[in-house]
């Protein structure tokens, strides 16, 4: 379709208040966006004015027009941001750190080959002082050039008036006796040159002082945190600020960062209120690892934190462990779990992390388990859930990993709570009933006999507002107190901590009416015995 006609090309709708009348003007205040027949702009402008606000009205056609100006202006706007993303991605990465050690490795690499250069040569003049062999070899190429001069000189005067005499000579002249002799003198310069004894002393202790004069000469000393990898916040632009938090977890996928504070004591991943002047403090990762959709990661009470599995193209999963190095702000990898898979379970428990269920490749929602021995980097088989659970809620009770929720391969809500035992899951009988299951929930132990459930999404994937405290006593439980959230909604990562006294979780944020969730929003969820409370990150 040509550009004018598409300018041009209007759908016919019509009005609600007058089903005869087609709509064919616009009002473009921003609070109101509402369509208008001709019948309803005066009504409409009259609303407006008991509004003490204006009515910017307009012929649909026109707004269309603006419309499309306004896209294709963006578009050009955005190409030109693209060339700028292209160019910087086919550049090779180079600050004036990497500058200087290469300038310092080129300063090294120039007195290493002047070094073993000199050693070279004060070999060969020794060699030629004990053996001659250099003379000899000189002497050799020129009898060898000598005598081919004396064989081509012989094959030109057969053709020439004295070629009886050098017929004679020919016949009489030994050339393989020469070949003998020539090939003799080679022989025995290789000899020479073969098996001399190494004369070469290796000291390999010395080789460590080496290195660490290597060391002494250059050295990286990385910048504190807080001056350099902290970026404060009024260094990042309001587009920055706002893909903070998309994606999930603690590592934020294109941008390589890493959001926390420093309590004082140990390492806390979400915002406390209690401390109003703190803020979040995102950290670059720095080396490239790519924070893969729907990965799991946690934080350890000691202030580890691991990244595991998620979403590769082609609908694969990842099978990668990663721990974040806080020496060199790196995502190492530390292991492979058997299965990759997504959107899984994941606790921590005495230095093993419980992977629990999710998605395999091609969405196949999974019952099977592994736990990760982080001491000896190593898996071990775990015996496999009653049913296949994806983005099930995992905690520990009583000491004891405790599964609840998650979404089954039917797309219904699992409505067990499973222990796990040393051979396989122990079903909890629940005596009450429970409307508080969900996908993306999240539980936590709240007293010895306690455990709380919160959040997630439902069957119809609409975000959940339920609060139940369940008391568990012989593998039975009942409901004993129920409360709501401030908002229905799930978590992307469902693992809540206690700190302080309260439970603290990270919550998705709604979009809109409809449930959608925010992708670049998240809040912190605080329970403080009481109630609950939260505060928008943004």
């Amino acid at each position: 379709m040509s550009q004018s006609m598409s300018q041009s090309f209007l759908v016919k709708h019509y009005c609600q208040n007058h089903p005869t009348e087609q709509l064919t003007s616009f009002c473009s205040t921003v609070d109101c966006l509402k369509p208008l027949c001709k019948e309803c702009i005066e009504s409409h402008t009259q609303y407006h004015n008991q509004l003490s606000s204006t009515a910017n009205i307009e012929s649909l056609v026109n707004v269309k027009l603006l419309c499309q100006k306004k896209i294709q202006s963006g578009i050009i706007e955005i190409q030109k941001i693209q060339q700028i993303v292209n160019q910087y991605g086919q550049t090779e990465y180079e600050d004036q750190t990497i500058k200087d050690i290469k300038k310092a490795k080129e300063n090294v690499m120039n007195l290493v080959n002047q070094y073993f250069t000199l050693l070279e040569d004060q070999y060969k003049q020794y060699i030629e002082t004990q053996t001659n062999s250099q003379q000899i070899f000189i002497q050799q190429q020129e009898n060898v050039q000598n005598f081919i001069n004396e064989l081509e000189n012989l094959y030109v005067g057969l053709e020439s008036s004295n070629q009886i005499n050098v017929i004679k000579s020919v016949c009489t002249l030994d050339i393989k006796k020469n070949q003998l002799k020539f090939r003799k003198v080679m022989k025995n310069l290789q000899n020479l040159q073969q098996n001399n004894p190494s004369m070469i002393q290796l000291n390999q202790v010395n080789l460590q002082h080496i290195q660490q004069a290597l060391s002494n000469y250059v050295q990286i000393e990385f910048v504190p945190l807080q001056e350099n990898l902290l970026l404060n916040t009024s260094q990042i632009s309001s587009v920055y600020q706002e893909t903070y938090l998309q994606q999930n977890e603690f590592f934020k996928n294109k941008y390589k960062l890493l959001h926390f504070f420093e309590t004082g004591k140990s390492i806390l991943w979400l915002y406390d209120l209690s401390l109003p002047n703190q803020l979040w403090r995102p950290v670059q990762i720095s080396n490239y690892i790519e924070v893969l959709p729907f990965s799991k990661s946690l934080i350890t009470p000691d202030g580890q934190i691991y990244l595991t599995g998620g979403s590769l193209p082609n609908k694969k999963k990842s099978n990668k462990i990663y721990q974040f190095n806080f020496l060199n702000y790196q995502l190492q990898e530390i292991g492979q779990m058997n299965n990759g898979r997504s959107s899984h379970g994941l606790i921590w428990k005495q230095n093993e992390l419980f992977i629990i269920g999710g998605y395999l490749d091609n969405l196949q929602i999974t019952n099977q388990c592994e736990a990760f021995d982080c001491i000896n980097k190593r898996i071990i088989k775990l015996p496999n859930l009653s049913n296949a659970l994806g983005s099930p809620s995992v905690s520990i009770f009583n000491d004891i990993v405790t599964v609840a929720g998650g979404i089954m391969q039917n797309m219904s809500i699992n409505q067990q709570i499973e222990f796990l035992q040393k051979d396989n899951w122990v079903s909890c009988i629940i005596t009450s009933q429970l409307t508080t299951m969900a996908s993306m929930m999240c539980s936590i132990q709240i007293e010895q006999n306690q455990l709380m459930l919160f959040g997630g999404y439902s069957e119809n994937n609409k975000g959940s507002k339920e609060c139940t405290i369940l008391e568990i006593n012989d593998k039975t439980a009942k409901v004993i107190q129920t409360k709501q959230l401030p908002q229905a909604e799930g978590f992307w990562n469902n693992i809540p901590i206690i700190h302080q006294g309260r439970i603290l979780a990270l919550q998705n944020v709604v979009l809109d009416n409809q449930g959608n969730c925010a992708h670049d929003q998240r809040r912190i969820l605080i329970y403080d015995g009481t109630f609950w409370k939260y505060n928008d990150l943004k």
